[in-house]
């Protein structure tokens, strides 16, 4: 946001002011707007995103009133423990991903209880007389506080772990994710993506199951992105 000072135009980030004698930086300015206060600067910008993804719980404060998309992943599956064959382990069913996007309106100052969850762990594989086990599912990722004008919960489950017993993937939870790899004669299987729409992104991605090696599933993740 723009002013004139002395006939030239300053953006206020550098306007300075007076305090105790002392001229300082302006950290944040309001305004009276019919007769209420309104806060100019700084503002959180359309477009402007959030990214919260360490495992665990933690909170959030939220900046601006208004429409948020909210991108949550849970945990992503794991795989399913790998199985022999003639030359070597066989990789029997990968991780699920997880992902879902939803619009919600947020209240600026509310305070969300947000906690992320963990990806799911490989099972185990086959050995001698005992089976494989399948994957872990992940932990599910949950957004608490007033949403749409209600205090509620917005829950997304982690992706579901891959099936050692009938060689299938973990299935996937939310809009945005797909399953993990199901077993046919490959030697890599690939974890099920936690947003179709963005394949590099790793959030709520399933665990890989291949010979060589299985991968967990990888941890969920918040996204939050201002539209204004």
């Amino acid at each position: 946001m723009n002013c004139g000072i002395d006939g030239a135009t300053h953006d206020f980030n550098a306007i300075p002011c007076g305090i105790n004698g002392a001229v300082r930086q302006a950290s944040e300015l309001w305004i009276g707007v019919n007769g209420a206060t309104k806060k100019v600067w700084p503002t959180f910008p359309v477009g402007g995103t959030v990214v919260i993804d360490t495992a665990g719980r933690t909170d959030w404060i939220c900046p601006v009133s208004g429409q948020w998309e909210v991108e949550m992943h849970g945990g992503g599956g794991g795989p399913a423990g790998r199985g022999q064959g003639g030359s070597g382990y066989v990789p029997k069913g990968a991780g699920g991903g997880s992902g879902n996007v939803s619009t919600f309106t947020l209240v600026a100052g509310e305070i969300y209880g947000i906690v992320i969850g963990k990806g799911g762990t490989p099972g185990t594989d086959v050995i001698n007389w005992t089976p494989a086990t399948n994957g872990e599912d992940g932990e599910a990722t949950q957004f608490v506080g007033k949403i749409n004008g209600m205090v509620g919960i917005q829950n997304c489950p982690g992706g579901r772990g891959g099936d050692a017993e009938n060689n299938r993937g973990g299935a996937a939870s939310g809009n945005l994710a797909t399953a993990g790899a199901s077993y046919s004669g490959q030697l890599f299987l690939a974890g099920g993506l936690g947003n179709k729409n963005a394949p590099k992104q790793k959030y709520g991605n399933g665990g890989d199951s291949a010979r060589a090696k299985n991968k967990p599933g990888e941890n969920g993740a918040i996204i939050l992105t201002y539209l204004g």
